[in-house]
């Protein structure tokens, strides 16, 4: 098969690739003529990797081709050093600062130790799962499985345990917490119908292509879904009120019709990035946002309707260094060597070794021996065993978080100048969980209205309509009748410079929940304070060791938080850029969140990056190669990373239960669980596609509809058949 020199979307703008003598990208140019390039060793590392500014990090490897060095485009050296099996041993950063990871014989990572020298060790069982987890603190998380290898039960010290069961084919039927027992169901397909959490009950329908068709809130609300032929959202509806959906022709979001009137417009480049979005009242601009982006996807400035603008400047690693508003103070911000701002404009400020913040311009900081925040001036914070905010404490008020097996907030108390509690019901039938209901102990009722982004809120104040910027970041809220009902105005940080109306709304900064007497903005995983721009606990993803700068687990977005946003705390999200790029690096996940699947693995990585860069060429499902490119890609990038990517501890270790919950396509529905059997059974990328075909047609043979899957099991059963072996 030939390389691909050039795509042309259905839009007629073209991408144009170059390849060294081995077929190896070299170079990628775009519709708007700009090109990011690669080179490469004798052995096809990349050494180098400039991208469409001309900024160029360097690489550096081994003599068994493992990564040892990284050197940014700042000139800042991060170093690498493996033992003799391969295993990462060491993370030293460019100001000297160490991270150790210790392995046992069957290349298992059974301690790690910050630059504080703070601890976690991991012990397993016979079949490689996770049983416990000693933490830097001392207190100990005991992990425990079925037979076929699922997680069971967690055992955390206080007694807050979490027990999970599974159905024959692997989905989870029920958990029990602390806070109450949670129960599943599905249909025929293994398609989630019901999740029912003490008599909060959410159901789903589905169409033919598994869309989700009708979400019943717990209240009974029922919200109707409706789907363009290439499964795009096309309406949205309750019992009244109806909005609707328009894309254009390589199926990016072009209007939106909202049922108070109201129509929302937008804008691309040739590269496919978002320049234009337009809220509209009739002929007039409600609200509007105009983009002159960086060639990386920068914005440069962002000018609204009333012809403000506000404009941007970057250091050569993408961290925001200055942003100039139009009706406040410019704010300039200096950075160290590994991303922790040192100061904004003349407010200075101090870190230790493990790039924990201590010192704010006099105001001190404190942190547990696991890395969380416990105080800062005047505020005490405390955490629960999963190292979850549990407490607030002002001096003032004393607020109080609760959470499910799962990690998701189900219940606030807030005591002092007000009293209230607050419970929150998910919807976790999504890539990542959406508050859909919220209700307190003042009788205040909300439901959240999700289409591809937050729509609505119906309940006790009746409709409100959402209006966000580029980010996601809630702009403008009208009512039924068309008013502006709420304003605000936001610094790059998320920080509130002005806000205009007294209608309740949490959904803030980057359209998510913002706690305005904790002063922190939720994001799933951890909470992050705008007012110091980053995270108040360590993330459990270690980064990219291609990527230094992710490596600093209290860095909110690589500090470019006016490009980027990070629904999960966990991994950036891109919203600007035309592309997300694999670095061939390596990437790790932290084994307790593996196992609690919180994290992606190796191919489901993979996988999103390739659907991503076809999504950015307007490379659509409907396109009659799509498939095709997107298994091309796939293995494209998986095997990119063979050379220098893997789970720490790589040696084989199994840590995850031995049927996946979800597969995407064979071919087109069980790439996912056929990916895995194909690995166990180390077939090379040519054998994988004619694996893959075999499964796709033994369905046909079948009469399977495309999204029946065969269990993991089944598919081992199939390899065996297709490789002729026992």
């Amino acid at each position: 098969m030939g390389n691909r020199n050039s795509l042309t979307n259905a839009l007629g703008n073209t991408w144009t690739y170059e390849y060294d003598d081995a077929s190896r990208l070299t170079s990628i140019t775009t519709p708007l003529g700009y090109s990011s390039t690669n080179t490469y060793d004798a052995d096809g590392n990349v050494i180098s990797a400039t991208d469409a500014n001309s900024n160029t990090t360097y690489y550096e490897y081994n003599a068994i081709n493992k990564l040892i060095s990284v050197t940014n485009a700042l000139d800042n050296e991060t170093s690498y050093t493996y033992d003799a099996n391969g295993n990462l041993t060491e993370v030293e950063d460019t100001l000297g600062h160490s991270t150790t990871y210790e392995y046992d014989e069957l290349n298992r990572l059974v301690n790690k130790t910050n630059p504080l020298n703070k601890s976690v060790e991991y012990s397993y069982d016979d079949e490689g799962n996770l049983t416990q987890l000693e933490k830097a603190d001392g207190s100990i998380i005991e992990y425990n499985y079925d037979s076929n290898n699922r997680l069971s039960q967690i055992e955390y010290p206080d007694q807050t345990d979490v027990h999970l069961s599974y159905d024959d084919n692997g989905n989870r039927t029920s958990m029990s917490d602390e806070e109450g027992t949670t129960h599943y169901s599905y249909d025929d397909l293994n398609r989630l119908t019901q999740v029912n959490r003490d008599g909060n009950t959410i159901s789903y329908e589905y169409d033919d292509n598994s869309n989700i068709t009708e979400i019943e809130c717990p209240d009974g609300t029922e919200i109707f879904y409706c789907y363009t032929d290439l499964n795009q959202i096309e309406s949205v509806s309750d019992a009244v009120y109806s909005s609707y959906f328009m894309y254009n022709d390589i199926g990016f979001i072009s209007q939106e019709i909202l049922s108070n009137g109201l129509e929302v417009h937008y804008g691309y480049d040739q590269n496919n990035r978002l320049t234009v979005l337009d809220h509209v009242y009739g002929e007039n601009s409600f609200v509007s946002f105009s983009y002159f982006l960086d060639n990386m996807g920068n914005p440069l400035s962002i000018t609204d309707q009333d012809g403000g603008t506000t404009e941007y400047s970057y250091d050569d690693v993408y961290q925001l260094i200055e942003a100039d508003y139009p009706d406040h103070d410019t704010v300039s911000y200096t950075y160290d060597a590994v991303g922790n701002r040192t100061s904004a404009n003349n407010i200075d400020y101090t870190y230790n070794d493990a790039n924990q913040l201590i010192d704010v311009d006099g105001t001190l900081y404190s942190y547990d021996d696991n890395g969380c925040l416990t105080s800062a001036g005047n505020k005490d914070y405390s955490y629960d065993c999963q190292n979850r905010l549990a407490e607030i404490d002002d001096g003032t008020n004393l607020i109080n978080f609760f959470y499910d097996g799962d990690g998701n907030r189900i219940r606030e108390t807030v005591a002092g100048a007000v009293y209230k509690t607050t419970e929150f019901v998910y919807d976790i039938n999504f890539d990542i969980s959406r508050l859909i209901a919220e209700a307190d102990d003042q009788g205040k009722e909300y439901n959240y209205i999700y289409g591809n982004r937050l729509l609505e809120r119906s309940g006790t104040d009746g409709l409100i309509f959402y209006h966000q910027d580029g980010l996601g970041s809630t702009s403008v809220v009208s009512s039924v009748y068309g008013e502006i009902v709420l304003e605000y105005d936001y610094d790059a940080f998320g920080n509130l410079w002005d806000t205009s109306g007294s209608e309740y709304n949490p959904m803030q900064f980057t359209g998510e929940y913002f706690d305005e007497t904790g002063g922190l903005l939720y994001l799933r995983a951890r909470y992050y304070d705008p007012n110091i721009g980053r995270f108040i606990s360590p993330d459990s993803y270690t980064g990219e060791l291609t990527d230094p700068l992710s490596q600093n687990l209290y860095v909110y977005c690589g500090n470019n938080p006016v490009a980027n946003t990070d629904p999960n705390g966990h991994i950036t999200v891109c919203e600007f850029k035309e592309m997300v790029q694999n670095k061939a690096g390596e990437i790790w996940y932290s084994i307790e969140e593996y196992n609690k699947q919180c994290e992606m693995d190796e191919f489901e990585y993979c996988m999103n990056i390739a659907k991503m860069m076809l999504k950015v060429q307007g490379i659509s499902e409907t396109d009659p190669e799509y498939y095709g490119l997107l298994y091309d890609e796939i293995l494209r990038q998986q095997d990119s990373l063979d050379i220098t990517m893997g789970l720490v501890g790589g040696g084989g270790t199994k840590m995850g239960s031995t049927i996946f919950d979800l597969q995407l396509f064979a071919k087109k529905a069980d790439i996912r669980q056929i990916e895995a059997v194909a690995k166990k059974f180390d077939m090379k990328p040519e054998v994988r596609r004619e694996f893959g075909d075999y499964i796709e047609a033994i369905k046909n043979e079948e009469g399977r509809q495309g999204n029946v899957n065969y269990t993991f099991q089944e598919l081992i059963e199939k390899a065996k058949e297709f490789l002729g072996v026992d």
